[in-house]
């Protein structure tokens, strides 16, 4: 496949003074672009506006725009005086154009309306539609079109303003439907100049309306026009503005390791912390981010889940890794609540790692306590709540991992001592004589399979 050349700046000064919305470097970069077409070649620009951009695109090949040509109020803060809001304009875009000569082929309607003949598109300009939806209505209709070297440019398609719509552009990217172009770009050129691939042609079957969530994060990179990690943490912004936090710690967990991400997050994350979320949300999230990212990665041997809150976090994720019910089990709030108990304290006092152990633990508040030995890897954990109406009922079975059930505690010791790694008789409940004797009994059953300990938690 071809590529841009980077030091072909094609300085080509307009015919004449026409309104555009892109500044210089913008325009530079679409003439660079433009320079490499072949002679002739066909050029599909939707959102002309008054044309100031198609009198550059003008000089490299045979433009088709697309447009409703409908002023806005914006367009009337820009030229205060020209037309109304809701007028057309079209008659202005053809006086210009016919001033400047230039041979422009029309379509006057709305973008998801277009339609287009399916000759061979050598360069498509988008200028812009605010949302994922907006930006298939473009291409879906052209995208079996596009020839092999077929350059598509998106204005705002690498403006981290625009969250939800750069989110958009990660799924195209991440799905293998386009690749970025290195064009050299300044940092301030805000254009996404994307590179069509076999997959491509597909577009022209994906709904975005039936399906509309992001993909998670594949094995396909996809770096912004300057390497980094744009699009990726607009992924993560776009799913948190949404509440979505399960969708969130999918996403995460599913992730290849980047620490450059963390770069764009501080970016990423003053933007979303003007848009209504708080900071305290975001801290959270940055502290996961950073362990997940953190390249080598951390050992669990040199975090304490009792140290503060960011640390029971960090150890969490970590111990939580490849369990394929990681998102679910990483409930802040659970977790918040769990260290504030005092709950991580039974996962320091284990002594080492949890993770592929079946643990019970007898006492009160469990609920707590199993969300932190959930959260530090254990494979399963039941807690035993000791009640006035302790009877001698049989011992449900094994829980699934994740689970925490509540079951009064009973004669069936021998269960206990066949199923699980270890036993923990928390001090937060009066230790009467009779239960005192039962697991005195239970330390010298032979042949079993556990270990008793009992862990200082408070009351």
């Amino acid at each position: 496949m071809a590529t841009i050349d980077k030091s072909n700046n094609a300085i080509i000064e307009p015919l004449a003074a026409i309104p555009t919305m892109m500044g210089s470097g913008d325009l530079k970069l679409v003439r660079q672009v433009a320079s490499q077409l072949p002679k002739g070649g066909r050029i599909l620009e939707f959102g002309p506006w008054l044309g100031g951009v198609t009198l550059e695109l003008s000089q490299f090949g045979n433009c088709h725009v697309v447009d409703r040509f409908e002023w806005t109020s914006f367009n009337s803060e820009l030229l205060p005086g020209l037309f109304e809001p809701g007028q057309s304009f079209r008659p202005e875009f053809d006086r210009l154009m016919e001033l400047n000569n230039v041979d422009v082929t029309v379509h006057e309607c709305a973008f998801s309306d277009f339609e287009w003949s399916s000759d061979p598109i050598n360069m498509c300009l988008i200028d812009a539609p605010y949302s994922g939806k907006g930006l298939m209505d473009c291409i879906r209709p052209i995208a079996s079109s596009f020839t092999k070297d077929c350059r598509v440019l998106i204005k705002h398609g690498a403006n981290a303003e625009r969250i939800s719509f750069i989110a958009a552009i990660h799924r195209l990217l991440s799905e293998g439907y386009f690749e970025v172009e290195d064009v050299g770009q300044p940092a301030w050129c805000n254009i996404a100049v994307l590179k069509t691939t076999p997959k491509t042609a597909d577009l022209q079957d994906l709904d975005w309306n039936q399906d509309a969530l992001l993909s998670p994060p594949s094995e396909i990179d996809t770096p912004d026009p300057w390497g980094g990690e744009l699009y990726l943490s607009a992924m993560y912004a776009n799913a948190i503005e949404q509440g979505n936090w399960l969708r969130v710690y999918e996403m995460l967990d599913q992730q290849i390791p980047k620490r450059a991400i963390l770069k764009e997050w501080d970016e990423m994350e003053r933007r979303l912390n003007t848009s209504g979320v708080t900071e305290t949300i975001l801290c959270n999230f940055a502290t996961v981010l950073d362990v997940h990212n953190d390249v080598p990665r951390m050992r669990l041997g040199n975090l304490d889940p009792t140290h503060s809150f960011h640390a029971a976090l960090r150890y969490s994720w970590i111990a939580l890794e490849g369990n394929e019910s990681r998102p679910q089990i990483f409930d802040i709030d659970a977790l918040a609540a769990a260290f504030v108990a005092n709950a991580f304290s039974v996962v320091n006092q284990l002594g080492g790692p949890v993770s592929d152990k079946d643990i019970s633990l007898i006492g009160t508040r469990l609920d707590l306590f199993g969300t932190a030995i959930m959260a530090a890897g254990a494979r399963s954990f039941l807690g035993i709540e000791v009640t006035d109406s302790n009877n001698d009922s049989t011992i449900p079975r094994m829980p699934i991992a994740g689970a925490a059930i509540i079951v009064p505690l009973t004669n069936s010791d021998v269960y206990l001592r066949e199923h699980f790694d270890v036993i923990g008789v928390l001090d937060n409940f009066t230790l009467n004589t009779q239960l005192e004797q039962r697991l005195g009994d239970l330390t010298q059953m032979k042949a079993a399979k556990s270990a008793i300990f009992y862990p200082n938690v408070g009351h």
